[in-house]
């Protein structure tokens, strides 16, 4: 899920930590209510804007299924307004414009020859700026769910991804998109390496270089040990803004697959290019710290949202193939990291590298 993401905001020269998302969340609603704040200047309670998008998109989806079962939905996608000037998407209150758009990317993912992706995105953008981040994965969130696994159903991601300028949102809109996407000739790694090919497309600007990073970001983080052949060397691909995306972002469990993709990465490269993945390293132990053990796991692709729960207790979404505890796994990765170490000659990273996971620097 697009929570299962947060985006690091540690502060490099001191360590120290910033509230968590969710604290910060409750505060301004508290600040904002006190102040008598309108529902357009609130930074919405999560639960609360969950429940509103999950309402307004199930009433849509409905209504579109019963308009047309067939799956021709351009009435039902009028309903979305879609037909409506771009200074009236502007004008809008910001709880109307989350919902909207809401609206609007369902009917994409029905249909995405009902629209073109670039207005779509013009109009994601005026939620960007106008909007904190965390209403943005709130509507991803609920998105997350609305339509079964299809080819065009994953396509309500693509502003989310190519859109955005937050690391955390690409990153999790990359995730449900790798997830949610049928398989071809039963390749489980179709999505991972959709996702790919879409990073690897972008152009060369500093942005274009951080979302790139970022969607990479979303297919590591996946965790499945099968995506290591596609992803391992991709940050060659990448300049400065796409490696520090790579770095910043963190999954609430901890999986083999990422300690050992940004341990490659510092094998790999020059005593230069090591910040990056040694940052990556120094955060795992306590961003990533999860139930305390470190998996390697295959997940079931595609996931379908909509599936009963019978069906996803039935079929396991991930498989456990191996776990160790962070203790044993820092004596694992030991003597990879002590070798890193002996290539240092100024500036060493590595010894904060073995400080975080309690090992003698």
């Amino acid at each position: 899920m697009p929570g299962f993401f947060r985006r690091a905001n540690q502060d490099k020269s001191t360590g120290s930590n910033q509230i968590t998302p969710s604290d910060a969340l409750r505060q301004a609603e508290r600040a904002y209510a006190a102040a008598g704040a309108t529902a357009d200047q609130l930074l919405m309670n999560s639960d609360v804007l969950e429940r509103v998008i999950d309402a307004t998109l199930q009433n849509y989806f409905d209504l579109a299924r019963s308009l047309d079962p067939n799956g021709t939905v351009s009435d039902a996608i009028a309903l979305a307004d879609s037909t409506k000037q771009d200074a009236d998407w502007e004008a809008m209150p910001l709880d109307r414009l989350v919902t909207s758009l809401g609206v609007q990317l369902v009917g994409y993912g029905l249909r995405p020859q009902s629209m073109s992706i670039d207005r779509l995105n013009k109009r994601y953008k005026m939620l960007v700026a106008r909007s904190d981040p965390r209403v943005r994965l709130t509507l991803l969130s609920g998105l997350s769910r609305m339509l079964p696994s299809h080819e065009n159903a994953v396509c309500r991601f693509l502003p989310f991804i190519l859109a955005d300028l937050d690391i955390a949102v690409i990153s999790s809109a990359t995730l449900e998109f790798a997830l949610q996407l049928p398989l071809s000739r039963n390749d489980p790694m179709t999505g991972p390496t959709a996702a790919m090919r879409l990073a690897d497309a972008l152009g060369t600007t500093p942005e274009d270089d951080q979302t790139r990073g970022a969607i990479y970001a979303g297919v590591l983080l996946l965790g499945d040990w099968r995506i290591l052949p596609l992803i391992d060397g991709c940050w060659r691909r990448l300049g400065l803004s796409g490696r520090a995306a790579m770095a910043l972002c963190h999954a609430q469990f901890a999986y083999d697959l990422v300690v050992e993709f940004f341990l490659r990465w510092m094998e790999s490269g020059t005593e230069e290019e090591m910040g990056f993945p040694a940052a990556a390293l120094r955060d795992f132990p306590t961003k990533q710290r999860g139930d305390g053990f470190i998996r390697r796991i295959e997940r079931t692709f595609p996931v379908n949202p909509l599936a009963p729960m019978a069906d996803n207790e039935t079929v396991p979404q991930v498989r456990v193939l191996k776990s160790l505890t962070f203790a044993e796994y820092a004596a694992a990765i030991e003597p990879r990291l002590r070798a890193l170490g002996k290539r240092e000659t100024y500036d060493p990273v590595v010894p904060h590298v073995l400080r975080a996971w309690e090992l003698p620097a």
